[in-house]
Protein backbone atom coordinates (compact mmCIF):
# COMPACT_ATOMS: atom_id res chain seq x y z
CA UNK A 1 0.00 0.00 0.00
CA UNK A 2 0.92 3.31 -0.92
CA UNK A 3 2.59 5.89 1.63
CA UNK A 4 -0.32 8.38 2.55
CA UNK A 5 -0.51 11.96 0.58
CA UNK A 6 -4.38 12.93 0.98
CA UNK A 7 -6.36 13.70 4.11
CA UNK A 8 -8.32 10.73 3.30
CA UNK A 9 -5.60 8.01 3.42
CA UNK A 10 -3.90 10.08 6.63
CA UNK A 11 -7.51 9.33 8.55
CA UNK A 12 -7.74 5.72 7.18
CA UNK A 13 -4.35 4.99 8.63
CA UNK A 14 -5.13 6.68 11.60
CA UNK A 15 -3.04 9.82 11.66
CA UNK A 16 -3.90 13.30 12.98
CA UNK A 17 -2.70 16.08 10.35
CA UNK A 18 -2.27 19.66 10.86
CA UNK A 19 -5.13 20.03 9.00
CA UNK A 20 -7.25 17.85 10.85
CA UNK A 21 -6.20 19.76 13.87
CA UNK A 22 -6.92 23.24 12.73
CA UNK A 23 -10.09 22.13 11.58
CA UNK A 24 -10.75 20.79 14.95
CA UNK A 25 -10.28 24.01 16.77
CA UNK A 26 -12.32 26.04 14.25
CA UNK A 27 -15.40 23.21 14.08
CA UNK A 28 -15.07 23.43 18.44
CA UNK A 29 -14.88 19.08 18.00
CA UNK A 30 -12.08 17.12 18.97
CA UNK A 31 -9.66 16.29 16.45
CA UNK A 32 -10.22 12.47 16.35
CA UNK A 33 -13.66 13.42 15.44
CA UNK A 34 -12.17 14.83 12.72
CA UNK A 35 -10.01 12.40 11.70
CA UNK A 36 -12.85 9.74 12.34
CA UNK A 37 -15.34 11.28 9.92
CA UNK A 38 -12.66 11.75 7.10
CA UNK A 39 -11.39 8.44 7.10
CA UNK A 40 -15.58 7.18 7.12
CA UNK A 41 -15.59 9.58 3.97
CA UNK A 42 -18.40 11.74 5.77
CA UNK A 43 -16.15 14.15 5.64
CA UNK A 44 -14.01 16.49 3.50
CA UNK A 45 -11.05 19.05 3.81
CA UNK A 46 -10.31 20.42 0.76
CA UNK A 47 -6.82 21.68 0.75
CA UNK A 48 -4.38 21.18 -2.17
CA UNK A 49 -1.06 20.64 -1.07
CA UNK A 50 0.09 24.08 -2.81
CA UNK A 51 -3.01 26.14 -1.17
CA UNK A 52 -2.41 24.68 2.19
CA UNK A 53 1.58 26.03 1.77
CA UNK A 54 0.63 29.14 1.02
CA UNK A 55 -2.90 31.61 2.34
CA UNK A 56 -5.19 28.64 2.86
CA UNK A 57 -6.96 28.07 6.30
CA UNK A 58 -8.29 24.49 6.02
CA UNK A 59 -11.71 23.80 6.60
CA UNK A 60 -14.24 20.96 6.83
CA UNK A 61 -17.47 20.10 5.32
CA UNK A 62 -19.83 17.23 5.93
CA UNK A 63 -22.43 16.38 8.42
CA UNK A 64 -20.64 16.39 11.87
CA UNK A 65 -19.22 19.98 10.50
CA UNK A 66 -21.10 23.37 10.73
CA UNK A 67 -23.02 24.19 7.32
CA UNK A 68 -20.99 25.62 5.03
CA UNK A 69 -21.77 28.66 2.28
CA UNK A 70 -20.16 28.53 -1.27
CA UNK A 71 -19.94 31.59 -3.32
CA UNK A 72 -19.35 31.99 -7.03
CA UNK A 73 -17.44 34.32 -8.92
CA UNK A 74 -15.24 34.28 -12.17
CA UNK A 75 -14.82 36.09 -15.45
CA UNK A 76 -16.77 35.98 -18.76
CA UNK A 77 -16.34 36.91 -22.61
CA UNK A 78 -18.21 40.16 -22.04
CA UNK A 79 -16.46 41.44 -18.33
CA UNK A 80 -14.51 40.79 -15.54
CA UNK A 81 -10.58 41.36 -15.08
CA UNK A 82 -8.05 40.44 -12.39
CA UNK A 83 -8.98 43.57 -10.04
CA UNK A 84 -12.52 42.61 -10.42
CA UNK A 85 -12.52 39.23 -9.52
CA UNK A 86 -10.23 40.04 -6.39
CA UNK A 87 -13.04 42.36 -5.11
CA UNK A 88 -15.61 39.70 -5.46
CA UNK A 89 -13.49 37.72 -3.73
CA UNK A 90 -12.83 40.03 -0.85
CA UNK A 91 -16.79 40.49 -0.80
CA UNK A 92 -17.27 36.78 -0.64
CA UNK A 93 -14.94 36.22 2.35
CA UNK A 94 -15.66 39.52 4.03
CA UNK A 95 -19.17 38.06 4.35
CA UNK A 96 -18.66 34.42 5.52
CA UNK A 97 -17.89 32.48 2.07
CA UNK A 98 -16.38 29.35 3.61
CA UNK A 99 -15.22 28.41 -0.10
CA UNK A 100 -15.57 30.02 -3.70
CA UNK A 101 -15.56 28.65 -6.48
CA UNK A 102 -13.67 30.64 -9.73
CA UNK A 103 -16.33 29.47 -12.94
CA UNK A 104 -14.39 32.27 -15.24
CA UNK A 105 -14.57 31.65 -19.29
CA UNK A 106 -12.77 34.50 -20.63
CA UNK A 107 -9.83 35.81 -21.15
CA UNK A 108 -6.73 35.57 -18.93
CA UNK A 109 -8.25 32.85 -16.62
CA UNK A 110 -4.65 31.48 -15.70
CA UNK A 111 -4.02 34.97 -14.49
CA UNK A 112 -7.47 35.71 -12.76
CA UNK A 113 -7.01 32.14 -10.79
CA UNK A 114 -3.18 32.45 -9.72
CA UNK A 115 -4.23 35.84 -8.23
CA UNK A 116 -7.35 34.20 -6.53
CA UNK A 117 -5.74 31.37 -4.59
CA UNK A 118 -2.81 33.63 -4.04
CA UNK A 119 -5.10 36.04 -2.34
CA UNK A 120 -7.49 33.64 -0.98
CA UNK A 121 -7.32 31.69 2.82
CA UNK A 122 -11.07 30.05 1.52
CA UNK A 123 -10.52 26.27 -0.63
CA UNK A 124 -10.60 27.52 -4.38
CA UNK A 125 -13.07 25.46 -6.66
CA UNK A 126 -12.83 24.95 -10.43
CA UNK A 127 -14.93 23.22 -13.55
CA UNK A 128 -11.73 22.66 -15.86
CA UNK A 129 -13.67 21.80 -18.67
CA UNK A 130 -14.87 25.47 -19.04
CA UNK A 131 -10.97 26.95 -19.15
CA UNK A 132 -10.02 23.34 -21.21
CA UNK A 133 -12.78 24.28 -23.77
CA UNK A 134 -11.72 28.02 -23.84
CA UNK A 135 -8.39 26.70 -25.10
CA UNK A 136 -10.28 24.75 -27.22
CA UNK A 137 -11.65 27.15 -29.37
CA UNK A 138 -15.46 26.89 -28.19
CA UNK A 139 -15.91 23.34 -30.14
CA UNK A 140 -16.49 20.79 -27.45
CA UNK A 141 -16.13 17.71 -30.49
CA UNK A 142 -12.50 18.75 -30.75
CA UNK A 143 -12.31 17.14 -26.84
CA UNK A 144 -9.97 13.99 -26.28
CA UNK A 145 -9.83 12.64 -22.54
CA UNK A 146 -5.86 13.89 -22.78
CA UNK A 147 -7.04 17.33 -23.19
CA UNK A 148 -9.06 17.25 -20.24
CA UNK A 149 -6.26 15.30 -17.96
CA UNK A 150 -4.04 17.42 -19.31
CA UNK A 151 -6.33 20.31 -17.82
CA UNK A 152 -6.93 19.06 -14.70
CA UNK A 153 -3.27 18.54 -13.50
CA UNK A 154 -2.26 22.08 -14.89
CA UNK A 155 -5.31 23.49 -12.64
CA UNK A 156 -4.16 21.04 -9.56
CA UNK A 157 -0.75 22.56 -9.83
CA UNK A 158 -1.82 25.71 -9.68
CA UNK A 159 -3.49 24.95 -6.07
CA UNK A 160 -6.87 24.71 -7.00
CA UNK A 161 -9.00 22.53 -3.90
CA UNK A 162 -11.92 21.13 -5.51
CA UNK A 163 -12.84 20.42 -9.21
CA UNK A 164 -16.13 19.78 -10.29
CA UNK A 165 -15.83 17.00 -13.31
CA UNK A 166 -18.96 15.81 -14.76
CA UNK A 167 -18.17 11.88 -14.92
CA UNK A 168 -21.73 10.59 -14.31
CA UNK A 169 -23.50 11.62 -17.57
CA UNK A 170 -23.93 8.62 -19.52
CA UNK A 171 -24.66 8.35 -22.86
CA UNK A 172 -27.47 5.84 -22.09
CA UNK A 173 -29.24 8.62 -19.62
CA UNK A 174 -29.57 11.63 -22.81
CA UNK A 175 -32.75 9.99 -23.85
CA UNK A 176 -34.24 10.35 -20.02
CA UNK A 177 -33.73 14.49 -20.32
CA UNK A 178 -35.01 14.75 -23.90
CA UNK A 179 -38.67 15.70 -22.76
CA UNK A 180 -37.75 17.82 -19.73
CA UNK A 181 -39.16 21.83 -19.66
CA UNK A 182 -35.48 22.85 -18.88
CA UNK A 183 -33.42 20.10 -20.84
CA UNK A 184 -30.20 19.88 -19.23
CA UNK A 185 -29.16 22.87 -17.33
CA UNK A 186 -25.80 22.23 -16.31
CA UNK A 187 -23.25 23.66 -18.54
CA UNK A 188 -20.66 20.67 -17.93
CA UNK A 189 -23.80 18.26 -18.27
CA UNK A 190 -25.20 19.98 -21.27
CA UNK A 191 -21.44 20.16 -23.17
CA UNK A 192 -20.41 16.62 -22.40
CA UNK A 193 -23.93 15.40 -23.77
CA UNK A 194 -22.70 17.05 -27.01
CA UNK A 195 -20.00 15.53 -26.80
CA UNK A 196 -21.34 11.77 -26.42
CA UNK A 197 -24.20 12.80 -29.44
CA UNK A 198 -21.77 14.10 -31.90
CA UNK A 199 -19.26 10.74 -31.71
CA UNK A 200 -22.03 8.13 -30.50
CA UNK A 201 -19.42 7.89 -27.78
CA UNK A 202 -19.97 6.88 -23.77
CA UNK A 203 -18.49 9.71 -21.10
CA UNK A 204 -15.02 10.05 -21.91
CA UNK A 205 -14.31 11.52 -18.23
CA UNK A 206 -16.30 8.40 -17.07
CA UNK A 207 -13.20 5.78 -19.27
CA UNK A 208 -10.91 8.12 -17.34
CA UNK A 209 -11.88 8.28 -14.05
CA UNK A 210 -8.81 5.92 -12.44
CA UNK A 211 -6.36 8.36 -13.93
CA UNK A 212 -8.08 11.65 -13.24
CA UNK A 213 -8.13 10.04 -9.14
CA UNK A 214 -4.14 9.24 -9.86
CA UNK A 215 -3.96 13.44 -10.73
CA UNK A 216 -5.61 14.22 -8.06
CA UNK A 217 -4.91 12.11 -5.38
CA UNK A 218 -1.02 13.78 -6.02
CA UNK A 219 -2.17 16.75 -4.97
CA UNK A 220 -4.91 16.15 -2.88
CA UNK A 221 -7.90 17.49 -4.68
CA UNK A 222 -11.04 17.05 -3.54
CA UNK A 223 -13.61 15.45 -6.02
CA UNK A 224 -16.93 17.78 -6.02
CA UNK A 225 -18.72 15.16 -8.39
CA UNK A 226 -20.72 16.79 -11.04
CA UNK A 227 -24.36 16.46 -11.07
CA UNK A 228 -24.86 17.10 -15.21
CA UNK A 229 -28.11 16.18 -14.92
CA UNK A 230 -30.03 18.18 -12.10
CA UNK A 231 -32.96 19.44 -12.56
CA UNK A 232 -33.07 23.06 -13.62
CA UNK A 233 -36.88 23.44 -13.01
CA UNK A 234 -39.74 22.50 -9.94
CA UNK A 235 -41.15 20.79 -12.82
CA UNK A 236 -37.87 18.60 -13.66
CA UNK A 237 -37.13 17.52 -10.27
CA UNK A 238 -36.95 14.54 -9.03
CA UNK A 239 -37.08 12.75 -12.31
CA UNK A 240 -35.68 9.67 -14.01
CA UNK A 241 -32.54 11.75 -15.43
CA UNK A 242 -31.43 12.69 -12.06
CA UNK A 243 -31.67 9.91 -10.25
CA UNK A 244 -29.89 8.09 -12.73
CA UNK A 245 -26.77 9.97 -12.70
CA UNK A 246 -26.91 9.59 -8.91
CA UNK A 247 -26.27 6.08 -9.25
CA UNK A 248 -23.41 6.29 -11.22
CA UNK A 249 -22.09 9.02 -8.96
CA UNK A 250 -22.54 6.69 -6.06
CA UNK A 251 -20.21 3.93 -7.79
CA UNK A 252 -17.78 6.77 -8.36
CA UNK A 253 -17.81 7.93 -4.72
CA UNK A 254 -16.39 4.45 -3.54
CA UNK A 255 -14.21 4.28 -6.79
CA UNK A 256 -12.79 7.91 -5.91
CA UNK A 257 -12.43 6.71 -2.01
CA UNK A 258 -10.61 2.95 -3.30
CA UNK A 259 -7.98 5.02 -5.23
CA UNK A 260 -7.38 7.77 -2.09
CA UNK A 261 -9.06 10.49 -2.90
CA UNK A 262 -11.84 12.80 -1.34
CA UNK A 263 -15.28 12.61 -2.41
CA UNK A 264 -18.30 15.23 -2.60
CA UNK A 265 -21.04 15.06 -4.25
CA UNK A 266 -22.71 17.90 -5.88
CA UNK A 267 -26.77 18.55 -6.65
CA UNK A 268 -29.79 18.54 -7.07
CA UNK A 269 -31.09 21.57 -8.34
CA UNK A 270 -34.33 22.87 -8.40
CA UNK A 271 -36.45 20.77 -6.04
CA UNK A 272 -39.90 21.63 -4.68
CA UNK A 273 -40.29 22.02 -1.06
CA UNK A 274 -41.71 18.47 -0.21
CA UNK A 275 -38.80 16.82 -1.99
CA UNK A 276 -35.81 17.61 -0.27
CA UNK A 277 -35.86 15.47 2.34
CA UNK A 278 -36.46 12.70 0.28
CA UNK A 279 -33.44 13.71 -2.19
CA UNK A 280 -31.20 14.21 0.84
CA UNK A 281 -31.98 10.38 1.99
CA UNK A 282 -31.54 9.17 -1.03
CA UNK A 283 -28.26 11.02 -1.51
CA UNK A 284 -27.00 10.00 1.36
CA UNK A 285 -27.81 6.32 1.40
CA UNK A 286 -26.57 6.02 -3.02
CA UNK A 287 -23.33 7.97 -2.05
CA UNK A 288 -22.74 6.50 1.12
CA UNK A 289 -22.85 9.58 3.19
CA UNK A 290 -20.65 11.61 1.36
CA UNK A 291 -21.05 15.18 1.65
CA UNK A 292 -23.33 16.65 -0.23
CA UNK A 293 -22.60 20.19 -2.41
CA UNK A 294 -26.29 21.45 -2.85
CA UNK A 295 -26.47 23.48 -5.57
CA UNK A 296 -29.44 25.62 -4.34
CA UNK A 297 -31.81 23.82 -3.62
CA UNK A 298 -34.39 26.31 -5.16
CA UNK A 299 -37.98 25.40 -4.35
CA UNK A 300 -39.53 27.83 -6.76
CA UNK A 301 -39.09 29.08 -10.42
CA UNK A 302 -40.79 32.65 -10.03
CA UNK A 303 -37.92 34.81 -9.18
CA UNK A 304 -35.62 35.61 -11.88
CA UNK A 305 -33.74 38.44 -10.60
CA UNK A 306 -33.20 36.73 -7.19
CA UNK A 307 -31.61 33.71 -9.10
CA UNK A 308 -28.36 34.51 -11.44
CA UNK A 309 -29.75 36.17 -15.26
CA UNK A 310 -26.40 36.84 -15.26
CA UNK A 311 -22.46 37.05 -14.32
CA UNK A 312 -22.57 38.12 -10.81
CA UNK A 313 -21.21 41.41 -9.51
CA UNK A 314 -20.18 42.76 -6.00
CA UNK A 315 -23.53 43.34 -4.74
CA UNK A 316 -24.68 40.13 -6.30
CA UNK A 317 -22.34 37.96 -4.52
CA UNK A 318 -22.83 40.14 -1.31
CA UNK A 319 -26.34 39.75 -1.23
CA UNK A 320 -26.63 35.81 -2.34
CA UNK A 321 -24.01 35.48 0.34
CA UNK A 322 -25.91 36.79 3.27
CA UNK A 323 -29.05 35.29 2.60
CA UNK A 324 -27.55 31.38 2.38
CA UNK A 325 -25.17 32.60 5.75
CA UNK A 326 -28.81 33.35 7.29
CA UNK A 327 -30.09 29.78 6.13
CA UNK A 328 -26.64 27.92 7.00
CA UNK A 329 -26.46 29.52 10.54
CA UNK A 330 -30.28 28.77 11.37
CA UNK A 331 -29.15 24.94 10.13
CA UNK A 332 -26.30 25.20 12.39
CA UNK A 333 -28.33 26.16 15.45
CA UNK A 334 -31.30 23.43 14.99
CA UNK A 335 -28.53 20.91 14.23
CA UNK A 336 -27.10 22.42 18.22
CA UNK A 337 -23.15 22.69 16.33
CA UNK A 338 -21.08 23.58 19.38
CA UNK A 339 -21.14 27.07 19.83
CA UNK A 340 -23.83 27.93 17.12
CA UNK A 341 -25.75 29.79 19.26
CA UNK A 342 -23.15 32.03 20.82
CA UNK A 343 -23.37 34.90 18.54
CA UNK A 344 -27.39 34.89 18.49
CA UNK A 345 -27.22 34.90 22.34
CA UNK A 346 -24.47 37.90 22.29
CA UNK A 347 -26.65 40.04 20.03
CA UNK A 348 -29.60 38.78 21.77
CA UNK A 349 -28.29 40.59 24.90
CA UNK A 350 -26.77 43.55 23.39
CA UNK A 351 -30.42 44.27 21.86
CA UNK A 352 -31.71 44.32 25.53
CA UNK A 353 -29.28 46.23 26.65
CA UNK A 354 -29.86 48.65 23.80
CA UNK A 355 -26.02 48.70 22.82
CA UNK A 356 -26.35 49.32 19.54
CA UNK A 357 -22.50 49.48 18.48
CA UNK A 358 -22.36 46.11 19.62
CA UNK A 359 -25.39 45.06 17.83
CA UNK A 360 -23.51 46.57 14.43
CA UNK A 361 -20.25 44.22 15.15
CA UNK A 362 -22.29 40.83 16.00
CA UNK A 363 -24.73 41.28 12.41
CA UNK A 364 -23.97 39.33 9.54
CA UNK A 365 -23.77 42.95 7.28
CA UNK A 366 -22.93 45.34 9.98
CA UNK A 367 -22.75 47.87 7.77
CA UNK A 368 -26.18 47.12 6.34
CA UNK A 369 -27.30 47.36 9.81
CA UNK A 370 -25.85 50.32 10.76
CA UNK A 371 -26.97 52.12 7.51
CA UNK A 372 -30.67 50.99 8.34
CA UNK A 373 -30.14 52.42 11.68
CA UNK A 374 -29.05 55.62 10.79
CA UNK A 375 -31.32 56.23 8.36
CA UNK A 376 -33.78 57.79 10.76
CA UNK A 377 -31.22 58.26 13.38
CA UNK A 378 -28.13 59.35 12.20
CA UNK A 379 -26.93 61.33 15.40
CA UNK A 380 -24.45 59.54 17.51
CA UNK A 381 -26.66 60.55 20.52
CA UNK A 382 -28.71 57.55 19.28
CA UNK A 383 -26.33 54.77 19.77
CA UNK A 384 -27.13 54.92 22.84
CA UNK A 385 -30.73 55.81 23.77
CA UNK A 386 -33.32 53.13 24.55
CA UNK A 387 -35.30 53.02 21.63
CA UNK A 388 -35.49 53.03 17.89
CA UNK A 389 -37.67 54.78 15.12
CA UNK A 390 -39.38 52.11 15.01
CA UNK A 391 -41.22 52.58 18.71
CA UNK A 392 -39.81 55.74 19.75
CA UNK A 393 -39.27 56.21 23.31
CA UNK A 394 -42.52 55.45 24.91
CA UNK A 395 -43.54 52.03 23.28
CA UNK A 396 -40.17 50.06 23.45
CA UNK A 397 -40.94 46.68 24.82
CA UNK A 398 -37.60 46.16 25.75
CA UNK A 399 -37.50 49.59 27.66
CA UNK A 400 -41.18 48.80 29.47
CA UNK A 401 -39.39 45.55 30.39
CA UNK A 402 -36.75 47.42 32.08
CA UNK A 403 -38.50 49.95 33.65
CA UNK A 404 -40.13 46.27 35.59
CA UNK A 405 -37.63 44.98 36.28
CA UNK A 406 -36.27 47.86 38.07
CA UNK A 407 -40.03 47.99 40.07
CA UNK A 408 -39.27 44.43 41.06
CA UNK A 409 -36.08 44.71 42.03
CA UNK A 410 -37.57 47.67 44.18
CA UNK A 411 -40.12 45.89 45.67
CA UNK A 412 -43.03 46.88 44.13
CA UNK A 413 -44.31 43.89 42.59
CA UNK A 414 -47.06 41.86 44.58
CA UNK A 415 -47.27 38.59 43.40
CA UNK A 416 -50.44 37.08 44.26
CA UNK A 417 -50.77 34.04 46.58
CA UNK A 418 -52.42 31.23 44.84
CA UNK A 419 -56.10 30.09 45.87
CA UNK A 420 -55.93 27.29 48.46
CA UNK A 421 -57.38 24.86 45.73
CA UNK A 422 -55.22 26.14 43.07
CA UNK A 423 -53.47 22.33 42.94
CA UNK A 424 -53.36 20.24 39.69
CA UNK A 425 -57.26 18.97 40.13
CA UNK A 426 -58.63 21.90 40.17
CA UNK A 427 -56.96 23.16 37.44
CA UNK A 428 -58.38 20.16 35.62
CA UNK A 429 -62.08 21.42 36.91
CA UNK A 430 -61.43 24.80 35.25
CA UNK A 431 -61.01 22.84 32.05
CA UNK A 432 -63.76 20.51 32.42
CA UNK A 433 -66.17 23.28 33.00
CA UNK A 434 -65.01 24.89 30.06
CA UNK A 435 -66.13 21.55 28.49
CA UNK A 436 -69.43 21.74 29.90
CA UNK A 437 -70.09 25.57 28.76
CA UNK A 438 -69.20 24.55 24.76
CA UNK A 439 -71.62 21.09 24.79
CA UNK A 440 -74.24 21.97 27.52
CA UNK A 441 -74.62 20.43 31.08
CA UNK A 442 -75.93 17.37 31.27
CA UNK A 443 -75.61 16.22 27.17
CA UNK A 444 -72.26 14.61 27.98
CA UNK A 445 -72.98 10.69 27.17
CA UNK A 446 -72.83 8.47 30.17
CA UNK A 447 -69.45 6.99 31.23
CA UNK A 448 -67.65 6.07 34.59
CA UNK A 449 -65.23 8.55 36.02
CA UNK A 450 -62.91 6.92 38.84
CA UNK A 451 -59.62 8.14 40.69
CA UNK A 452 -57.86 5.37 39.93
CA UNK A 453 -58.01 5.51 36.39
CA UNK A 454 -58.57 8.17 33.53
CA UNK A 455 -60.66 11.06 33.97
CA UNK A 456 -61.70 11.17 29.95
CA UNK A 457 -65.19 10.71 29.88
CA UNK A 458 -64.97 8.52 26.90
CA UNK A 459 -63.39 5.79 29.40
CA UNK A 460 -65.19 2.88 31.58
CA UNK A 461 -62.78 2.31 34.50
CA UNK A 462 -63.83 0.07 37.05
CA UNK A 463 -64.18 1.63 40.78
CA UNK A 464 -61.68 -0.12 43.24
CA UNK A 465 -62.33 0.05 46.71
CA UNK A 466 -59.73 -2.66 47.91
CA UNK A 467 -62.13 -4.04 49.97
CA UNK A 468 -62.26 -0.51 52.03
CA UNK A 469 -65.31 0.62 53.63
CA UNK A 470 -67.13 2.73 51.14
CA UNK A 471 -69.27 6.50 52.33
CA UNK A 472 -72.15 7.48 49.98
CA UNK A 473 -72.24 11.32 49.85
CA UNK A 474 -74.98 13.15 47.89
CA UNK A 475 -73.99 16.44 45.45
CA UNK A 476 -77.32 18.12 44.31
CA UNK A 477 -76.06 20.36 41.62
CA UNK A 478 -74.11 17.33 39.68
CA UNK A 479 -76.26 17.48 36.63
CA UNK A 480 -73.75 15.41 34.09
CA UNK A 481 -70.59 12.98 33.81
CA UNK A 482 -68.32 16.54 33.29
CA UNK A 483 -69.97 17.68 36.91
CA UNK A 484 -69.14 13.99 37.76
CA UNK A 485 -65.61 14.32 36.64
CA UNK A 486 -64.77 16.86 38.21
CA UNK A 487 -65.95 16.08 41.31
CA UNK A 488 -64.03 12.62 41.44
CA UNK A 489 -60.70 14.93 40.31
CA UNK A 490 -61.32 16.94 43.13
CA UNK A 491 -61.28 14.13 45.60
CA UNK A 492 -58.08 12.45 44.35
CA UNK A 493 -55.23 12.19 46.77
CA UNK A 494 -57.40 13.68 49.52
CA UNK A 495 -56.54 12.22 53.02
CA UNK A 496 -58.01 9.02 53.83
CA UNK A 497 -59.38 8.70 50.14
CA UNK A 498 -58.56 5.36 48.49
CA UNK A 499 -60.60 5.81 45.56
CA UNK A 500 -64.45 7.41 44.33
CA UNK A 501 -67.06 7.57 41.89
CA UNK A 502 -69.54 9.96 41.47
CA UNK A 503 -73.45 9.14 39.46
CA UNK A 504 -75.02 12.40 38.52
CA UNK A 505 -78.19 10.45 37.46
CA UNK A 506 -78.43 9.69 41.27
CA UNK A 507 -76.53 12.90 42.50
CA UNK A 508 -74.54 10.53 44.86
CA UNK A 509 -70.66 10.30 45.17
CA UNK A 510 -69.68 6.98 46.27
CA UNK A 511 -65.98 7.17 48.17
CA UNK A 512 -63.95 4.10 49.60
CA UNK A 513 -61.94 5.19 52.56
CA UNK A 514 -59.22 4.87 54.64
CA UNK A 515 -60.68 4.40 58.33
CA UNK A 516 -57.91 5.58 60.22
CA UNK A 517 -57.52 8.65 58.50
CA UNK A 518 -60.82 9.36 56.88
CA UNK A 519 -62.24 12.54 57.87
CA UNK A 520 -65.89 13.14 55.97
CA UNK A 521 -65.72 16.70 56.45
CA UNK A 522 -62.72 16.36 53.70
CA UNK A 523 -65.18 14.96 50.78
CA UNK A 524 -67.34 17.65 51.63
CA UNK A 525 -65.28 20.81 51.75
CA UNK A 526 -63.68 19.59 48.62
CA UNK A 527 -67.12 19.14 46.89
CA UNK A 528 -68.11 22.36 47.63
CA UNK A 529 -64.88 23.94 46.44
CA UNK A 530 -65.34 22.20 43.25
CA UNK A 531 -68.16 24.18 43.04
CA UNK A 532 -71.54 21.66 43.43
CA UNK A 533 -72.83 23.04 46.88
CA UNK A 534 -73.11 21.31 50.28
CA UNK A 535 -72.68 17.65 50.08
CA UNK A 536 -74.35 16.08 52.88
CA UNK A 537 -73.16 12.53 54.16
CA UNK A 538 -75.75 9.74 53.35
CA UNK A 539 -74.56 6.35 54.81
CA UNK A 540 -71.74 4.74 55.38
CA UNK A 541 -71.67 1.05 53.23
CA UNK A 542 -70.04 -1.87 54.02
CA UNK A 543 -67.61 -3.32 51.62
CA UNK A 544 -68.98 -7.12 49.27
CA UNK A 545 -66.84 -9.52 50.16
CA UNK A 546 -64.46 -10.36 47.04
CA UNK A 547 -66.26 -8.18 45.21
CA UNK A 548 -65.61 -4.46 43.98
CA UNK A 549 -68.64 -1.93 43.61
CA UNK A 550 -69.68 -2.22 39.50
CA UNK A 551 -69.34 0.32 37.37
CA UNK A 552 -72.44 2.47 37.80
CA UNK A 553 -72.51 3.85 34.06
CA UNK A 554 -75.69 3.72 32.12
Amino acid sequence: MPAPITQYEFARAGEITPAMEYVAKRERLSAETIRDEVARGRMVIPANTVHLAGALEPMAIGVGAKCKVNANIGNSAVTSDIDGELEKLHTAVHFGADTVMDLSTGKNIDGIRKAIIGASPVPIGTVPIYQMLEELGGDIEDMTAQHFLDMVEHQAKQGVDYMTVHCGVMLEHLHLAMNRVTGIVSRGGSLIAKWMMAHRQQNPLYEAFDDLCDIMRQYDVTWSLGDGLRPGSIADASDAAQFAELDVLGELTKRGRERGTQVMVEGPGHIPLDQIQMNMERQAEVCDGAPFYVLGPLVTDIAPGYEHLGLPEKEDVKQGMIAYKIAAHAADVARKRPGAQDRDDALSKARFEFDWNEQFRLALDPETARAYHDQTLPQDTFKSAHFCSMCGPKYCSMKITQDIQKMAADGELVQLAAPATADESNMKRHLVWLVMAAIGCGGAPSSSVTTSGTSEMTTSVVFNAEDAPVVEFEAPVMHCEACAATIVEALKNKPGVVDAKADPESKIVTVAVEEASFDPQTVIAAIEDAGYGEATLVEEVAPIEGEKPADNAG
